[in-house]
């Protein structure tokens, strides 16, 4: 987890995120956690895995595809959230500052989905978030 352009606290976040140890309620599940549901907080159409979450919850999609049509790397959906954060998505033609600045983009925005999915369940305000 070397990227000098990404604070600790996001660097000890994606090192959670890739070893499973983030609280989605289907990991909380296997550990026997009893929770009142296993749904997307977010958008209430799936159980909420880690992949669901960062990858497949229709707010997450939003997200992740503009960051790669601001980028000119097309389609994500095929990749798993291990693929996006261990740079796998980057365009092969970026320089090694060009895959840094990509790698800390995509952790940074991966950060931002686990604090909106945050607020969004430990906040008073449980009303309409704008992702943008």
């Amino acid at each position: 987890m070397r990227n000098p352009l990404v604070p600790k606290k996001i660097k000890i976040f994606v090192w959670r995120l890739l070893m499973k140890r983030l609280p989605v309620p289907v990991e909380l599940d296997k550990k026997g956690i009893d929770l009142h549901s296993v749904r997307c907080p977010m958008c209430d159409n799936d159980v909420e895995s880690l992949d669901h979450a960062f990858i497949f919850c229709s707010n997450s999609m939003d997200i992740w595809s503009r960051v790669f049509n601001w980028w000119g790397l097309g389609n994500f959906s095929n990749l798993s959230f291990n693929e996006i954060l261990r740079g796998n998505a980057s365009g092969a033609g970026m320089s090694s500052f060009g895959k840094s600045v990509w790698q800390a983009m995509e952790w940074i925005c991966a950060y931002y989905i686990w604090k909106i999915r945050n607020d969004k369940i430990f906040r008073e305000n449980r009303g309409v978030y704008r992702l943008y």
